[in-house]
């Protein structure tokens, strides 16, 4: 089955010149193989691919639509990509799945105070001081770039 996987993967996407994407999404598409993807996923957003990010990591949340680290590795590319709505969108889901992970949050925060949403980005950052304290290093990074930062 996996052989039969790779040789339609290869021969349908040649043709379409992501050959090397799915090629590795291919390879990568068992769970033992999942932290490989989400690696391989976050080494090409970090070179500027975002699309290659976007593709392999769309194609592994349609046959995997609860994995909350692939949603969050796919909100921090469409963030990185400067796609406001899709990382705001990507981080929301995260949290909708796992209320409690703070690095939705913290992105949540940065996305918003980014765009200039002040009043949401200070939502963001009580509701992750909520989650990990008032004194923790990512809670006063982000209370002193909101404190420096001009008022509207």
């Amino acid at each position: 089955m996996r052989r039969r996987f790779q040789v339609l993967a290869a021969v349908v996407l040649a043709g379409a010149g992501a050959a090397g994407s799915w090629a590795f999404f291919a390879h990568h598409h068992g769970s033992a193989d999942r932290q490989a993807l989400l690696t391989e996923t976050r080494a090409a957003s970090a070179r500027g691919d975002h699309a290659r990010a976007a593709v392999l990591l769309d194609s592994y949340l349609a046959r995997h639509p609860t994995d909350v680290d692939a949603h969050l590795a796919r909100a921090q590319t469409a963030h990185q990509a400067s796609d406001y709505n899709g990382a705001r969108n990507g981080y929301l889901e995260v949290l909708r799945l796992d209320p409690t992970r703070s690095a939705a949050r913290a992105g949540l925060f940065d996305l918003t105070f980014q765009a200039g949403v002040r009043a949401e980005a200070e939502h963001h950052l009580r509701k992750l001081e909520a989650l990990v304290g008032a004194t923790a290093a990512e809670v006063q990074s982000r209370k002193q770039r909101l404190s420096s930062a001009p008022a509207p």
